[in-house]
């Protein structure tokens, strides 16, 4: 490999470090073969010592580059994710309404508004409410999101075009299985995939 390659792979790398540096948490993980063959007997394996799902891991490699479902490698159950949306923004927006109901009433006993005269009484805590909610659903959504999952689905597409290499991923249910998988790897180093 040329030097202009060599830097465009280390900072590849790099970039994909950064990456998963950020939720060094979670129960998904990845392993890099050199060959397809490789990569498909370690999933067999993982999937036979683990117990696991054949649907939890997967095998990212030349043929299965070009299919349209590539990104559920990373995520494999969509459905799932528009619940978890679902459920976490209720859960933020009632959170942040009743907030803002409590702090905007704390700030009308102490005295913290400015004397105004409202026409209705239950303005004030409406108001707290609306805009607390709000701020509840705007937090969800950064919760949410995860947008370095594309950066990381366009390195492994990269490594697979360029380099020919595969990869296993894994979606473990908790840290157990996490680390069980990684048992099962053996000798080969297994990487957090946020």
């Amino acid at each position: 490999m040329n030097a202009a390659g060599e830097a465009q792979r280390r900072n590849g790398q790099s970039a994909l470090r950064a990456a998963l540096a950020r939720e060094p948490h979670d129960c998904k993980l990845w392993a890099e073969f050199e060959q397809a063959d490789d990569a498909v007997a370690a999933a067999h394996m993982v999937r036979e010592r683990c117990h696991i799902d054949p649907a939890r891991v997967r095998v990212v490699s030349t043929d299965t580059l070009g299919d349209p479902q590539f990104s559920d490698a990373l995520e494999p159950r969509p459905g799932r994710v528009g619940a978890t949306l679902g459920w976490t923004h209720t859960l933020f927006g009632i959170a942040g309404a009743i907030l803002g109901c409590a702090l905007i009433g704390l700030a009308a006993l102490r005295g913290w508004l400015p004397d105004i005269e409202l026409g209705q009484p239950w303005l004030l805590p409406l108001i707290g409410i609306f805009f607390g909610g709000i701020a509840g659903l705007l937090v969800a959504g950064a919760v949410s999101l995860k947008p370095h999952h594309g950066a990381i689905a366009a390195w492994l597409a990269d490594a697979v075009r360029r380099q020919g290499h595969a990869f296993v991923i894994v979606h473990a249910d908790d840290r157990d299985m996490r680390d069980r998988v990684r048992e099962a790897l053996g000798d080969r180093p297994a990487r957090i995939l946020p």
